[in-house]
């Protein structure tokens, strides 16, 4: 326990009211204020949560506050392995863990929780490179990449990892019966590109590298991280590692002469 939460304790929490039943859960102010602009503002303002030290969460679930609350206490989340942490954590929870992992992302969006929304994409990040070896097929649905991209903002990595986990795993699954118009087109764009850039490494000597994912800390972390991270490209709508894609290299001349030689 850091200092900032061992100063934090010795403060009087805030009750949270959760979800439709109104489930109670107790926060010490003093964390909910430091991590948290917007519980910053509502519980020091002269607004109503400040006075009655209560804020209603109706709209929220369980699940994701207490993901909200060990993060607050402990400053980690279990890893994607610790499948029995995650149990004990999410309790009776009846969706998918990554499908949890994306509420509370949004959770962490609208409630302006930074370090939260970072700590909880890493943990995607996690989830997918350790179960796309296991279960490959379960993660290129229709229905994981609309909800990753209906809640997930479009400048993250993890979007770019699914896409890339489909084109590197698609070939090989079961995907009868799934069909490519099921796809959101913002994914569809980026299928597209990365297959691209597949057949580029393919047919010449040249690798993109290895990518990672996750949202580093600050320059210092990537720097040492020595993978290609992504750069948005907010024009085009594409997430681009390394070099680009040449116009070049993609014309049908260029593919055939290439196969030809």
């Amino acid at each position: 326990m850091d200092s900032t939460t061992k100063s934090a304790c010795a403060e009087e929490p805030v009750t949270l009211i959760i979800d439709p039943d109104h489930t109670k859960r107790y926060i010490h102010k003093a964390l909910l204020i430091h991590h948290s602009e917007y519980f910053r503002k509502a519980l020091n303002g002269p607004w109503k949560e400040a006075a009655e030290g209560i804020v209603r969460l109706e709209d929220a679930r369980l699940a994701t506050v207490d993901i909200f609350i060990h993060w607050l206490y402990t400053g980690h989340l279990p890893h994607a392995r610790d499948a029995s942490a995650w149990k004990d954590l999410l309790k009776d929870e009846r969706v998918s863990i990554y499908t949890t992992l994306m509420i509370a992302y949004s959770f962490a969006d609208r409630f302006l929780v930074p370090e939260l929304q970072r700590t909880l994409h890493n943990s995607l990040v996690d989830y997918f490179d350790v179960y796309r070896y296991a279960s490959p097929c379960l993660y290129l649905t229709p229905e994981l990449a609309n909800q990753a991209f209906e809640i997930m903002q479009e400048d993250r990595p993890v979007l770019q990892l699914i896409v890339d986990n489909y084109c590197r795993n698609s070939a090989t699954c079961c995907d009868r019966g799934r069909k490519l118009v099921d796809y959101p087109p913002a994914f569809l764009a980026r299928t597209t590109r990365r297959m691209w850039e597949l057949y580029e490494d393919a047919k010449w000597p040249q690798s993109s590298g290895e990518r990672c994912y996750y949202e580093h800390l600050d320059d210092a972390e990537i720097s040492a991280c020595g993978k290609l991270h992504m750069r948005y490209d907010v024009e085009r709508g594409i997430g681009i590692f390394g070099r680009e894609v040449h116009g070049e290299n993609c014309t049908p001349g260029a593919m055939f002469a290439s196969e030809s030689e």
